[in-house]
Parts: structure tokens; sequence; C-alpha cells
């Protein structure tokens, strides 16, 4: 398995016209700073050349989500006063990873209307789980995407998507969510006491959870709790510092 740097799976970072990149791959997190027991490549070093582009919408999509019906997926947009033209990539994945084009749709150009609501129905049968998003860009080019969101054949209110283990300062997790809600997240030592807890908003689709300032506690075994509406999930993760 291999294991990031120190940093989330997806994070802002501000950078430097000229700032220089390297990959390091090791097997376990700890490794990555034993040059013992890491590999660089030291040739392949990437350069990022940073352009200001300002603004790139004057428009924002402020909300998506979707529904089974009847077999099908109905989703549903809206975004904000609409001053120029816009195209909505409608984006499909079986694994919310590796996305595909399913449908173009035509803004209003209604620039009158506070909101614009836009819905479109996957015309292929659910089966299994399947992700969308939409890919909302003007005619420079430029684009934003919506959050993603997931939706099931089976009736699915609460998962896991992902929990980055071992862990360290941070302890990360994705959790999906049927519907907006609150729900408990708990930390558990191995004899059952539990060590941290916290509230977390979810709204529906997939959400990104952090429970920091865990540096203290010892490497070993704990057992993260995620509960709402009486659904209750569980998932052994390791700290390692």
């Amino acid at each position: 398995m291999l294991y990031p740097t120190q940093l989330p799976p997806a994070f802002t970072y501000t950078a430097g016209v000229n700032d220089m990149y390297r990959l390091v791959v090791a097997t376990t997190a700890a490794n990555l700073s034993d040059v013992n027991c890491n590999f660089t490549d030291p040739v392949n070093i990437i350069k990022l050349t940073v352009i200001e582009c300002g603004i790139p919408l004057n428009s924002s999509l402020i909300a998506f989500a979707g529904r089974d019906n009847n077999g099908h997926a109905a989703l549903q947009w809206t975004t904000t006063r609409e001053e120029e033209d816009y195209l909505f990539d409608v984006e499909k994945s079986a694994d919310g990873v590796r996305f595909f084009r399913i449908a173009t749709i035509n803004s209003y150009g209604n620039s009158a209307a506070e909101n614009n609501i836009y819905n479109f129905q996957d015309p292929s049968l659910l089966t299994g789980n399947s992700y969308y998003r939409i890919n909302m860009k003007n005619n420079a080019g430029h684009s934003v995407y919506s959050r993603t969101i997931r939706l099931s054949a089976d009736p699915v209110t609460l998962a896991f998507e992902s929990v980055i283990n071992p862990f360290g300062e941070k302890l990360e997790c994705q959790l999906y969510a049927a519907e907006t809600g609150r729900a408990d997240v708990e930390l558990y030592d191995p004899a059952g006491r539990m060590i941290r807890n916290m509230h977390a908003d979810l709204s529906q689709g997939i959400n990104h959870i952090t429970m920091d300032k865990l540096s203290q506690l010892a490497n070993g075994i704990y057992i993260l709790r995620v509960n709402m509406h009486g659904k209750v999930l569980q998932r052994t993760v390791y700290h390692q510092q």
C-alpha cells in the first residue's frame, strides 16, 4: 500500500511561481522520513508555473443533490444569477475516481433570475453505487466542479467512503450520507473508553471529516465510530506518530 505525505487527500496550497515538487513513495507513513526505506525519483521533478486568472466564473454552483426516481438517478443543481452563458457537463463514475460525461446541458441564459434550477435524469438504471458531479464551464474555458454525490440501487444511508489509516496528528475520513443531519463522531481506545468525540453536520453526499489534535495519543489500535439517526458505523484505525 502507498501512503501519502502528511497532507490530506484533498488540500489547498498557495504555490509560488517556480516551486519544485517531488514524489516520495514508501510502504508505511513512518518510512516516508527514512531514506533507507523510501524511494524518490531524482530526475523527474515537476515544475509548476502559476498563472493568476482571477475569478473564473461570474456565477456559482450553490447546491447539488440527487435521488432515486424509480431506479434512475434524478439530479438537481442550482446556480446563482447567470451573467454569461454556461454549459453543464453531467459526469458519472462507478468508483468515485474515474468519471465520464453522460450529458451536456445548456444554461437558461436568464440573467434576471436570482437563482436557476436545473434537472437531469440518468437514462441508465442504477446498479450498485453510482457517483455524480457537475462540471460548470463558460465560453472562455474556465470551469468549476460541484461536490460529488453517490446514489445506489441499495438503500445505503450512511457509509465510510475512505479513512486515512494509519493516522497521526489528525484523523480524517470521508462519509457518505443519504440525507442531511448531525452525526456523532467518536474515538475509542482498545478498552472501550471514549477518548475523543465531536459533532459533524453532514450534507447529502460525500462529507470530509477531520478530528485533530491527536498527536498525544499512544501509538496503537483505536476504534472510530460514527452514529447518525441510529445508524452506527465502526472502523478500526491505527495511530502512528
